[in-house]
């Protein structure tokens, strides 16, 4: 779970529907003069959720965490390959004056 996902989850969720029909009749029925019928169905929900025992938080606390560590493995993999191509430049080095 990324940091932006995890402070995400800490907000209330809003969700939305809407439907919409048309029924067209060939002819109108004895109750109705209209030979077309329109519905409609609306809603809106909202949830929050108020206590997880401290989930949420600690979902954040780690993705700070992984974030960091992540930069410091990439960090150290960036010097491996310095150290990489340095040592390879010294046996090239060597290589011609031999």
């Amino acid at each position: 779970m990324d940091t932006k996902q995890a402070r995400a989850a800490l907000l209330p969720s809003l969700s939305a529907s809407i439907t919409q029909n048309l029924s067209n009749y060939p002819f109108p029925t004895n109750n109705s003069s209209s030979s077309h019928s329109t519905t409609g169905n609306y809603g809106i929900n909202a949830s929050w959720q108020i206590f997880d025992g401290g989930a949420r938080t600690n979902n954040i606390k780690l993705s700070i965490i992984q974030n960091y560590l992540q930069i410091f493995y990439a960090d150290e993999a960036v010097k491996t390959c310095e150290n990489a191509v340095e040592l390879s430049a010294e046996q090239y080095a060597c290589a011609l004056t031999v």
